[in-house]
């Protein structure tokens, strides 16, 4: 998490480095002007009744997204509750990331109506926390994939909120 000094990698000897930085890596030279820092946030109800969840029609574990540019996505956790999130987010002044916006208030307000909007049977069931943090976004809102150090340095960032399905790449 802390911003590194490019000429100052004294500490790290090896013939190669992959750079697994994603969001944080908008800081530093020569990624600043590639990406952005932006926060996604997601709430997380209490956990639902195999009732709640006969309602919903949704009998699986399968996880959802719209694919839109601010995608909504959702998915059963494996204790039972609704992970829900993807509805709001804030790009930080500067593009510098700032963990006073891991928290903020109005996103989960915002979450919480389009969950109910989503899935108006759940209207009553309490949220029982939210959370937030910075994803990698980019001008082309494609990955970036490359080498640096005449190939000794690769990196690979800027999933744009679909970075977990891509990891294992």
């Amino acid at each position: 998490d802390v911003p590194v000094d490019w000429d100052d990698l004294r500490a790290v000897y090896a013939e190669r480095v992959v750079l697994a930085r994603n969001a944080w890596a908008a800081g530093d030279e020569p990624f600043r002007r590639r990406l952005l820092p932006f926060y996604v946030y997601d709430v997380i109800t209490e956990p639902l009744s195999d009732a709640q969840w006969e309602r919903l029609g949704w009998d699986g574990r399968e996880p959802v997204n719209d694919r839109r540019f601010f995608l909504i996505n959702y998915r059963r956790t494996p204790d039972g509750r609704l992970m829900f999130g993807g509805v709001d987010g804030r790009q930080p002044f500067g593009g510098r990331i700032q963990p006073d916006l891991d928290r903020v208030g109005d996103v989960f307000g915002a979450q919480r109506a389009a969950l109910t909007r989503v899935f108006p049977s759940l209207a009553d069931v309490r949220i029982t926390f939210g959370h937030g943090g910075p994803i990698a976004m980019t001008p082309s809102l494609l990955p970036q994939v490359g080498l640096l150090c005449g190939g000794r340095v690769g990196y690979s960032h800027g999933y744009c909120g679909h970075g977990v399905a891509q990891s294992h790449l």
